[in-house]
């Protein structure tokens, strides 16, 4: 681990990042089958809002991502919430008010 460290390249580590991945997603089907893996991308889309604001706050850093992971899903759940109260109830509905959550708040951490 120290010698990855002290040398480690990008292609080492988006390599490293592919092979989590991948495990994490064998693992997902492995307990759960193809309901295990739908779960696991739903739950990655329900973190993506709030990554570029743990990343404004925290940097690429773990403490970006787990904080980033943390607000997105508080977030999106909060749009479910706003589409109930209006009555948008639906698939399209669920899948506006995340869309539009997820633009806003990649436009409003984008870095100027």
């Amino acid at each position: 681990m120290s010698r990855l460290r002290a040398g480690a390249s990008a292609s080492q580590a988006s390599r490293l990042a592919a092979i989590g991945a991948l495990a994490l997603a064998a693992l997902a089907f492995w307990l759960g089958g193809v309901a295990g893996v739908a779960y696991l991308a739903l739950l990655a889309l329900t973190m993506a809002p709030g990554l570029p604001i743990g990343w404004r706050l925290f940097g690429m850093h773990p403490a970006g991502w787990v904080s980033g992971a943390l607000v997105g899903y508080i977030l999106s759940t909060l749009a479910f919430w706003t589409a109930i109260r209006f009555g948008a109830a639906t698939p399209v509905g669920f899948a506006t008010a995340w869309l539009l959550l997820t633009i806003a708040t990649f436009a409003l951490a984008w870095k100027s």
